[in-house]
């Protein structure tokens, strides 16, 4: 009993002591230097299982157990080798990652090199994520997703990515800590409820409304266009179903999303609800402009347009 409590408190002791030894930057070849290999519990087990049956052999000096002995050191230390080549030569080439919005898991990308030989069981993950394997072919390369649930808005920096095998035996642990120096963009988690209308303003020139810019044309019907831009003229002559188009900038097409004005109890319900308003925008082709303080964004369509605007969101008062 003492023997085991002894075992447990000294090795989550000694692995917390080389946890802040990291390795370099990505990319990076693992080497000598980069590499930790210590015994897991059950190669401490093995250990002292050897020493007792080495004092076992010296006190009745059985040639038997003395061929024992040594077969199963001299297996525990090819295991030594076999587990620290599972690392070295590993290549860690970089990482890549989506935006997502809040309290969603990110996932990110770590790819992976094998080098010149196999590796049969490697594990990766953050510090309080879950274990991804992955097994690789000699010169083959892999992605290997680790995913890491989102928290708040703003940029998540996972930190260090943990390279480590128990490979072929389980006796020994040899492990990395490479620094992709990773991030990712966390949007604002959108409101469940759509910005009331009153909250979309028309585009304003020292506080008077901008008049409304000529016709432009008229396109093909999309999912979600105001029933009161719908050309139904043109349907009755059933020409398809088509919708009036305004210039960028007009009292329809100049919807501006202002932060000063958005309900909400603090700051970060408030930047939900633009989050919402903004996305709702997209989906219905209007083009919109965001107001944050004094970042201000003119009235535009597009995914560039929505990126640009969900990352003022997403990194909105924070340095």
């Amino acid at each position: 009993m003492i023997l085991r409590n002894l075992i447990g408190r000294t090795m989550p002791a000694l692995d917390t002591f080389l946890k802040g030894r990291t390795a370099g930057p990505l990319p990076i070849v693992l080497t000598r230097r980069d590499i930790f290999i210590l015994p897991t519990r059950a190669g401490i087990w093995f250990g002292l299982l050897l020493l007792a049956l080495l004092l076992i052999s010296i006190n009745y000096d059985n040639n038997l157990t003395y061929f024992m002995v040594f077969l199963l050191a001299g297996t525990a230390f090819l295991s030594t080798l076999a587990t620290y080549r599972e690392l070295s030569g590993l290549s860690l080439v970089g990482t890549k990652a989506e935006p997502v919005f809040a309290g969603n898991v990110a996932t990110f990308r770590v790819l992976v090199r094998a080098g010149h030989r196999s590796r049969q069981a490697l594990d990766l993950s953050f510090r309080g994520t879950a274990t991804s394997r992955a097994a690789l072919k000699p010169g083959s390369t892999a992605e290997v997703e680790i995913g890491i649930t989102a928290p708040r808005r703003g940029w998540l920096r996972p930190g260090p990515v943990l390279v480590e095998t128990r490979f072929p035996l389980g006796l020994f642990r040899a492990w990395s800590r490479p620094d992709p120096e990773a991030k990712v963009l966390v949007y604002p988690a959108p409101a469940r409820d759509s910005l009331p209308l009153a909250l979309l303003r028309t585009k304003t020139e020292l506080g008077r409304d901008v008049p409304a810019d000529e016709f432009q044309g008229l396109r093909r019907y999309r999912p979600g266009d105001p029933p009161s831009r719908i050309e139904w003229r043109a349907l009755a002559r059933e020409q398809g179903l088509t919708t009036r188009s305004f210039r960028s900038g007009s009292m329809i097409d100049g919807l501006i999303l202002d932060l000063a004005v958005t309900p909400g109890r603090d700051l970060e319900e408030r930047l939900s609800r633009l989050t919402r308003a903004v996305l709702d925008a997209h989906g219905s082709d209007l083009a919109f402009g965001l107001r944050l303080g004094p970042t201000f964004l003119d009235p535009a369509r597009g995914k560039g347009h929505l990126n640009r605007a969900l990352e003022a969101l997403a990194l909105h008062g924070q340095n």
